[in-house]
């Protein structure tokens, strides 16, 4: 049956970031970037493109019992947005998507009976989740209710669905490299076009303009510090023509990163980069290849394509581009080491709440409400800082049990696989120090599926080497 013969095909979760791919543009290219309102016709075709996804993935949970045929549509959809909403102006038809993927499961429980386990990594998240419903609790401010209600139905949703996926999934790591490969190719083909699609793309590049509905330059690069490495793996792992195309969109992913124009993002990819290239070569040279070729020529084609640009670039002198030359290095080099660019007076903000608010913080909607300082929602511009002040001491105890069970899980019995995921976890994580990783939906639904995919691997050792 063809419809069969998709759903197994190794290019099947490049299917689905096609067409989630497609489903952005679509909205994309009606949506106003300059008054940042969404038209009525946007709203309809982002509701028909919601429902379509929720009505396949209920399909495809009820039909089948191998449920990593869902998990291309729930990594790449929190990606198909074209414009920017919160919890509280969330789009009907999400809502809508969210109940059909509900019911899909209840009756893939019931027809298949799957035995449960909870993962390698559910006593972290699960002590994450009470913390993020817990934060605010303390309090008597007007939100609370509304607050708790919507941090409780994301937070069993992502634990049950790990739970879930956890028992019923047997995932290759190959598997699992093409599906993040694949987010790192669409976050490129996002940013190109909203490069492309913009009045002036030269000012839109200079004055770090990249925003593509779900969020901006630095949730951009935040993810794709994750799916950078993953290219590198598959370079490193195939052989012939493959490895051209792999360290392509590695590269690709490299540059976009550079183009979002988020200092931090770039230092942590200094780091993670070096590391993934002193592995990556080490792990080629110990497999057994007939050539080494593809890998010395694509490496150093990129090399030298890139060295070529950048000589012609630092000595063009066609007008627009000293322009655009100025305009990257101010971005770059614009580093207020006295205000850190504005973060200082949020850091001393979080920290002054947290001081009145120590045990449990002051809730996840806090900053929607905390109109005297940002009048709106503000991060805390660092993931520890934020959990300080959304979630208190019992958030940063359950944040700490996390990130040391996830890692310890990598570390303890590793493999180049789990070495090249922590690269991706610690490169984004270096990021989160001084922006939000976690909490931010779109890298929680990521983290979520890339752990459900891990969990054959965490329980294998091979040599690193």
């Amino acid at each position: 049956m063809l419809m069969e013969k998709v759903l197994k095909s190794k290019y099947y979760s490049l299917i689905v970031m096609a067409i989630i791919f497609v489903f952005w543009l679509l909205c994309y290219l009606q949506y106003d970037k300059v008054s940042r309102v969404a038209s009525s016709y946007l709203i309809t075709i982002e509701s028909i493109e919601l429902t379509i996804i929720g009505l396949i993935c209920a399909f495809l949970l009820i039909k089948y019992q191998d449920l990593f045929y869902v998990v291309p549509w729930i990594t790449y959809t929190p990606f198909v947005f074209a414009r920017p909403f919160t919890s509280q102006t969330i789009p009907y038809a999400l809502i809508i998507a969210g109940a059909l993927l509900f019911i899909g499961l209840i009756i893939h429980i019931i027809r298949f009976k799957p035995k449960f386990t909870i993962g390698s990594n559910f006593a972290g998240l699960a002590l994450l989740a009470v913390a993020l419903v817990l934060g605010g609790i303390n309090t008597k401010q007007t939100f609370l209710g509304e607050q708790i209600l919507f941090t409780s139905i994301a937070a069993v949703g992502l634990i049950a669905i790990y739970v879930l996926f956890v028992s019923m999934l047997d995932v290759p790591f190959r598997t699992l490299a093409h599906l993040i490969n694949y987010l790192g190719i669409l976050l490129c083909l996002e940013v190109v076009c909203s490069i492309n699609h913009s009045a002036d793309p030269l000012s839109f590049l200079i004055y770090k303009n990249i925003g593509v509905g779900w969020g901006i330059s630095n949730n951009i690069a935040i993810i794709m510090l994750m799916t950078f490495p993953i290219s590198a793996y598959l370079a490193v792992k195939s052989k012939g023509p493959k490895v051209v195309l792999y360290v392509f969109t590695g590269y690709a992913q490299v540059m976009t990163i550079i183009l979002t124009y988020s200092r931090g993002a770039i230092a942590a990819l200094i780091i993670g980069g070096v590391a993934t290239i002193i592995i990556g070569i080490i792990k080629s040279l110990s497999e057994e290849r007939s050539t080494y070729l593809p890998h010395i020529i694509s490496m150093g084609a990129f090399v030298l394509i890139t060295s070529v640009v950048l000589m012609w670039f630092v000595n063009t002198k066609n007008e627009n581009l000293v322009v655009y030359a100025e305009g990257f290095k101010n971005n770059i080099s614009n580093l207020n080491l006295t205000t850190f660019n504005g973060r200082t007076d949020i850091y001393e903000h979080c920290i002054e709440e947290f001081k009145n608010n120590m045990l449990f913080g002051k809730g996840l909607y806090a900053p929607f409400f905390d109109n005297s300082f940002t009048g709106g929602y503000q991060w805390g511009h660092s993931t520890v800082i934020h959990t300080m002040y959304t979630m208190g001491l019992v958030g940063l105890l359950a944040l700490a049990f996390h990130m040391a069970q996830k890692y310890l899980n990598l570390f303890l019995r590793p493999n180049i696989e789990k070495i090249f995921i922590a690269i991706g976890f610690l490169t984004s994580g270096l990021y989160g120090l001084v922006d939000v990783s976690y909490y931010f939906i779109n890298y929680m639904v990521v983290l979520i599926m890339i752990l459900v995919c891990l969990e054959k691997t965490i329980k294998e050792s091979f040599d690193i080497i």
